[in-house]
């Protein structure tokens, strides 16, 4: 199942408050049992309240953890320039690929009539001549860089053409660049070297 952002956190919210309303059922029930036998199950009630009480607690660590680690981006591709970001929610095969839930990949659904192409953008080599000549293969352009290129680097580079109607995994968390200019330079401390962009292949 693949929903909106927004759809995603609703979706949170109700299941949330579906929780609450199960729990404050079960210690209605647990009332109108004490009343019908006329003794208090006051060890009974008090377990089934530390159990509900840990529950409250947790669903919002819990889904957290959920949203940060299982739940990749899909990007749906409608036209050429224009698309819709969502989140995968439960594993789905769409055109050509099986989404599964690791928040370290993504997916890039091409529901148009054009070709798109995805390719990576890599920040802050070395000017050695094997880097020099990459960097001039993916960019076409001029950009400072001043480190190393690690060999899992490498691994995460791409240059595809996505045809219409067809889908492809990305070993990445997002999609940085979509349908637009991609930066100059960029702070590579938390993200890393290597950037995606999406443009239309026309």
């Amino acid at each position: 199942m693949i929903l909106s952002k927004i759809s995603f956190f609703i979706l949170v919210l109700l299941l949330g408050i579906g929780l609450l309303y199960f729990f404050g059922s079960i210690e209605k029930i647990i009332k109108n049992l004490e009343k019908r036998i006329n003794k208090p199950l006051v060890s009974f009630e008090k377990k089934v309240s530390n159990i509900i009480g840990l529950l409250v607690l947790l669903y919002i660590p819990l889904v957290f953890i959920f949203y940060v680690w299982y739940v990749p981006n899909v990007y749906i591709i409608d036209k050429c320039n224009s698309y819709n970001s969502s989140l995968l929610i439960l594993p789905k095969k769409v055109n050509n690929i099986t989404m599964s839930l690791d928040a370290d990949n993504c997916y890039i659904i091409n529901n148009s009539k054009s070709a798109i192409k995805i390719s990576s953008i890599v920040y802050d080599m070395t000017e050695s001549e094997s880097n020099l000549k990459l960097l001039k293969e993916l960019r076409n352009q001029e950009y400072n860089h001043n480190s190393k290129l690690l060999t899992s680097d490498y691994k995460m580079i791409i240059n595809k053409v996505i045809l219409p109607k067809k889908s492809l995994k990305v070993k990445y968390k997002k999609i940085h660049y979509i349908f637009e200019e991609p930066d100059k330079s960029v702070s590579t401390k938390y993200e890393g070297k290597i950037r995606y962009k999406l443009i239309c292949n026309n």
